[in-house]
């Protein structure tokens, strides 16, 4: 239960700049609330079952270049463009398959999925990039 509260608290944080680009975007509905929230969700859990299969598999100095991306991108949020653009890809990409006035609910959640899977890609590559740097310094990393 901590691993999922932190997580939660983790991806909460890391969605800031998200929640309040769509907040002060206007237009603020329960459907856009509820959307956001769902997606953040979906997140949480994605990253929690990560952690537990690094955890599991005692993986420790992936579940740590895993922390440190996630951070690295929470601080990024303070160059809002890197977030301003995944929104802006999410709801072009979104908007091609559902419409917002047709399921507001689905809409808004389809977006928050996909601005997390391009951020998410992001943490992915900063995780890559620790690890390589990692391995680079410590044999004992590079056999993990």
């Amino acid at each position: 239960m901590k691993l999922l509260i932190k997580w939660s608290f983790i991806v909460l944080l890391s969605a800031i700049a998200g929640i309040i680009g769509a907040l002060l975007d206007g237009d603020i509905t329960s459907e856009l609330i509820i959307g956001m929230l769902l997606g953040i969700a979906t997140f949480v859990l994605i990253y929690y079952r990560i952690d537990i299969f690094l955890m599991k598999r005692q993986l420790e100095a992936q579940r740590k270049s895993l922390m440190l991306a996630v951070k690295i991108k929470m601080a990024l949020q303070l160059v809002p463009a890197i977030d301003a653009m995944a929104g802006a890809a999410s709801l072009n990409i979104v908007g091609l398959f559902v419409k917002k006035s047709d399921n507001s609910l689905l809409f808004t959640y389809l977006c928050t999925l996909t601005t997390g899977l391009a951020l998410s890609f992001v943490v992915g590559m900063i995780f890559f990039i620790i690890k390589r740097n990692l391995q680079n310094f410590s044999p004992a990393v590079a056999a993990g």
